[in-house]
């Protein structure tokens, strides 16, 4: 035990270095995204989002939104439009507000590969197919992407 006379806070050696590692685990997992994106920077990957204002839709399945010449889209859509990023076309499709909702899936531009990787994961195998620019954490992401 490391002990000092009069010290009321001693703790054991076991404890200091698994609180170290623990602090360095920490400042690793902060410092990955950055180091992420440095290292593939040349490399952009797409994102996709659903457009809720699209023309060539089929009549809407939700009243708020029905239009027969096309879909205007309802409250709901233009909100998860605004806010989500997809990972693939089929993480748009899969990822719609409600069901009947006819958003049409489209490109919403590249990422930078490293920044694209600290959303989602391993472009094969991503962690998560959406994101939310509501959330702090992606927030933060693309913030620091450029």
């Amino acid at each position: 035990m490391i002990e000092h006379q009069g010290n009321e806070g001693a703790i054991s050696r076991r404890s200091f270095l698994g609180r170290g590692a623990t602090a360095t685990g920490a400042l690793a997992l902060a410092a990955a995204p950055v180091a992420a994106r440095a290292a593939g920077s040349r490399h952009q990957l797409a994102v996709f989002r659903l457009d809720p204002e699209w023309n060539g839709a089929a009549y809407c399945q939700v009243d708020e939104g029905a239009k027969p010449d096309g879909c205007h889209g309802c409250h709901a859509c233009h909100l998860h439009a605004a806010n989500k990023l997809f990972a693939s076309t089929k993480a748009a499709d899969d990822g719609r507000a409600h069901l009947g909702c006819r958003c049409l899936v489209t490109g919403a531009g590249t990422l930078p590969r490293g920044t694209w990787v600290a959303l989602f994961g391993n472009p094969k195998h991503p962690r998560r197919t959406s994101v939310d620019r509501r959330n702090r954490r992606t927030r933060q992401i693309l913030k620091n992407s450029g």
